[in-house]
């Protein structure tokens, strides 16, 4: 997404429309109702980026106001044990990471 926003007004419609099928493709990930796992840390935030990104690109007022709401859910201090988010040193903890290291 940032090489569309780099790029700008240069793109051709076609590209546009490449860049918002892909952006919006990634960014569905927050709406989509089949999870492969939970949205969290600093997935929930690259995908929130790709939807500023998009918003910013295509002059989307309600896309970055969505888009910011869903990186400001996430942007929150998880200390409690198998939290899923970021921790109190910025470092991303994910629980079934965790489980695959712990279960062994």
């Amino acid at each position: 997404m940032e090489t569309c926003l780099l790029l700008g007004s240069s793109l051709s419609a076609a590209e546009l429309e490449k860049c918002k099928h892909f952006s919006t493709r990634s960014y569905n990930a927050f709406t989509t109702p089949i999870k492969v796992s939970p949205l969290t840390g600093a997935n929930a935030l690259d995908i929130a980026q790709i939807g500023v990104d998009q918003a910013l690109l295509t002059l989307n007022a309600t896309l970055l106001t969505d888009a910011y709401r869903n990186a400001r859910a996430e942007l929150k201090i998880m200390d409690t044990v198998r939290a899923d988010g970021i921790r109190a040193d910025g470092a991303f903890g994910m629980s079934l990471i965790q489980d695959l290291y712990t279960s062994v």
